[in-house]
């Protein structure tokens, strides 16, 4: 996790997190069968569907993980140009993409 981020917890209270599973079914990402890991709860494994509900899951599966996103919302006039603390550069087609 190179931004210091973790796995979502339902626990957490936030914004219903049903609008980002839909945009990734929207996506072609997953489907409504798709599993995606979440925070455990009393040591137990959790994963949630993308239909939404929470569930006990087997920690051998290998799945996708769901992530929190704590980068505060800036602009280029509220961020000095040199502050890389929330930038990701990606490689892709011999170009290096910073964002």
């Amino acid at each position: 996790m190179a931004l210091g981020e973790q796995l979502w917890y339902p626990e957490l209270q936030t914004a219903s997190i049903q609008a980002n599973l839909d945009y990734l079914k929207y996506q072609g990402k997953v489907d409504n069968s798709s599993l995606m890991w979440v925070g455990s709860s009393n040591n137990l494994s959790r994963a949630i569907s993308a239909t939404g509900k929470v569930m006990d899951a087997d920690a051998g599966l290998r799945l996708p993980v769901l992530c929190t996103q704590t980068a505060p919302f800036a602009t280029s006039a509220s961020q000095p140009k040199n502050n890389t603390q929330y930038q990701v550069t990606v490689h892709s087609n011999n170009q290096d993409y910073t964002g």
